[in-house]
């Protein structure tokens, strides 16, 4: 999915422009965006599971869900705790999940 997604950007002069910039910007090889769809597709499920090991630590990890929380609430609250902010980013006090 990756690589074929990569491939079709370079349809666009824009995409090319802008990834031919990332080079410069920052610091890649000449030949990082002629070789990424080979490297993508060299990743199998089990270096990706040994990567995620290394570099995911699922103590510190965050979900953000945007929607009406009245409706997504009570689901997120039995994933563990959940703090609900408005639109100006401030906390909101909200009630405890029902037990079930």
């Amino acid at each position: 999915y990756l690589a074929g997604n990569f491939l079709i950007g370079l349809e666009s002069n824009r995409r090319t422009a802008e990834r031919l910039q990332a080079i410069d910007l920052y610091g890649l090889p000449e030949d990082y965006y002629s070789t990424y769809p080979e490297h993508i597709m060299g990743v199998t499920p089990e270096k990706g599971l040994e990567l995620a090991k290394k570099y995911i630590d699922p103590k510190n990890l965050a979900v953000v869900v945007v929607g009406n929380a009245k409706e997504v609430l009570p689901q997120l609250q039995k994933l563990g705790p959940v703090t609900v902010y408005d639109a100006d980013l401030k906390p909101v006090k909200t009630p405890e999940a029902k037990s079930e």
